[in-house]
């Protein structure tokens, strides 16, 4: 078995670990993540242990579309500290902890997952964003998308190339596809009006991309509202695009 390198979204797991934990326990979260970390480094002896967190203030998404992620509240000062002392804990564990000005944790795992792709070794994303999806590679890399802890010992469900076709109906690299046609509400991004996930499955898996259902669009099964629908989206889908795209080109450090 190749060498696996497993890589955090502290921003997602911190983020639900505060709301997890009682009102007033405040070092709670923090203590969850940086044992979640732990247990994992001790359960599966990574070939290299990497923590990525989100940016402060706007991103380069925001540049593009002013509008995106606009209904999400401030975060609160405490989750904010907890988020400090983890990174700071987890540093002095000898933890790589990466952020990068103006990118979302989830583009410093898609770099670090290239990178590592790059370099012959095998890569786990441990992250609950859906986003990371895109970043499945069959048998190479995959997100370990659950995870629970029990009795000290951290059990992870992964989510490989076969599970997102069996979960979902598409192919990891139809993802962004799939995400932009059916939008994320969470973020702020709106896809093709009255498009769920199956009906996006179903294109997607007729035409295999967006493009090729735009080519395709008078032969596509489509109602005349959906039809308009999905026209009156091609000017937008470059736009929704390179939001839902995770950057793989960002300047880090050397990891491997």
């Amino acid at each position: 078995m190749s060498a696996r390198v497993f890589c955090f979204d502290a921003s997602s797991h911190l983020h639900a670990d505060w709301h997890a934990t009682p009102a007033g326990n405040v070092p709670a979260a923090y203590q969850v993540f940086v044992n979640r970390v732990q247990a994992v480094r001790q359960k599966y002896r990574p070939y290299e242990t990497i923590v990525c967190f989100d940016s402060h203030g706007p991103t380069f998404r925001h540049e593009i579309d002013p509008q995106y992620k606009q209904y999400r509240s401030a975060q609160d000062p405490d989750l904010a500290a907890q988020i400090q002392d983890a990174r700071k804990h987890l540093e002095r564990l000898g933890v790589i902890c990466l952020s990068e000005d103006g990118f979302e944790a989830d583009d410093l795992i898609a770099t670090a997952a290239k990178r590592a792709l790059l370099k012959g070794l095998k890569f786990v994303a441990v992250s609950k964003d859906k986003d990371l999806r895109q970043i499945i590679v069959k048998g190479r890399a995959c997100v370990m998308h659950k995870t629970s802890m029990l009795a000290g010992e951290v059990y992870g469900q992964v989510l490989n190339w076969e599970g997102c076709i069996r979960e979902y109906g598409v192919r990891p690299d139809q993802w962004i596809d799939f995400q932009c046609l059916v939008g994320d509400s969470s973020d702020g991004i709106t896809g093709v009006r009255g498009i769920g996930k199956k009906i996006a499955a179903r294109l997607l898996s007729e035409f295999g991309s967006v493009p090729g259902l735009f080519q395709n669009i008078w032969g596509a099964e489509l109602t005349p509202r959906l039809r308009d629908a999905v026209i009156k989206f091609r000017g937008r889908y470059p736009v929704v695009r390179q939001l839902v795209a995770l950057r793989t080109d960002l300047p880090l450090p050397k990891l491997f």
